[in-house]
């Protein structure tokens, strides 16, 4: 990890006691570097420019790929470093999950002292989070603590699926306009974007820089257009057949909604830099006619 980016992670980590939560906001940090190890995503739930942060989740790379390092504060009283930890999470919705957990920070001076749990990106604990409501964590035989989503929605939706495309982010982010052109037609991607499983708690964001985005369809199938915008709402763009390529301007933090005929999500995109090009290679939902 390069010195800046382990300066973005000790500050986020960076803990005392947790204040009133009303104070805490969520927080999404993104720093895409060449090399995937390099890169830094990290999600807090944290009092802006000061010490107090209840949960951090960290994007890692594991032997299977890249997963989310979720850590939470917790009462560590009589633990061991590393000792193991049953924890469940009750999603809103009511689900118990039991992710794989251990007890962290034990004896740190800075860093949260709590729970640290090991989530796949496609894990539906992560999907639930982005519905927003309250969370609850506890290791078993101990008290519940209530962790705030309000305000999660689009920062864990767009933390997850960079976090799951970690050894690509770099190349997407420099692809097309000044960078080097359009990238060369693609074969076709199985199934939608992981994405699209969280569209509903997807909001555009209107950022400073107007910029162009140029969509090229590498489909066999005509593919929807939406822009989803700051509640939410989807709005017809309009849409491409096979073949067929169309540029708009757009700004910085708009979010794009790409559907097959019947209008399911195949693939999402974030507007995020001074021109890009999108590839549509994402196979229909379901076979047959549209």
């Amino acid at each position: 990890m390069t010195a800046a980016a382990f300066r973005i992670v000790a500050g986020l980590l960076a803990a005392g006691p947790v204040l009133a939560q009303e104070a805490l906001v969520w927080t999404y940090t993104r720093s895409v570097q060449p090399d995937p190890f390099d890169t830094v995503l990290a999600l807090s739930y944290a009092i802006p420019e000061a010490d107090a942060v209840q949960a951090v989740a960290r994007c890692e790379i594991g032997n299977r790929g890249p997963y989310v390092a979720l850590d939470l504060f917790y009462d560590v009283a009589g633990r061991g470093e590393g000792d193991a930890a049953d924890v469940i999470l009750t999603t809103p919705d009511g689900v118990r999950h039991r992710p794989i957990g251990a007890f962290t920070g034990v004896a740190a001076e800075h860093g949260i002292s709590g729970l640290g749990l090991a989530i796949e990106t496609d894990d539906p604990a992560l999907t639930a989070f982005a519905e927003g409501g309250t969370l609850y964590y506890e290791v078993v035989g101990q008290s519940s603590v209530p962790l705030p989503l309000d305000g999660i929605g689009d920062k864990m939706a767009r933390f997850v699926s960079d976090c799951a495309r970690l050894d690509t982010l770099f190349d997407e982010g420099t692809r097309g306009g000044a960078q080097g052109g359009a990238p060369p037609a693609g074969a076709a991607e199985a199934g939608p974007d992981p994405r699209c499983a969280m569209a509903g708690n997807l909001r555009s964001v209107d950022g400073p820089d107007l910029m162009t985005l140029t969509l090229r369809n590498d489909t066999e199938g005509y593919r929807g257009i939406n822009w989803i915008d700051f509640d939410g709402v989807r709005r017809d763009y309009g849409g491409l057949n096979p073949d067929a390529t169309v540029s708009f301007d757009t700004r910085e933090g708009h979010v794009w909604e790409f559907t097959d005929g019947p209008g399911n999500c195949l693939e999402i995109v974030v507007s995020d830099g001074d021109a890009i090009f999108v590839a549509l290679t994402r196979d229909n939902v379901f076979s047959g006619h549209e």
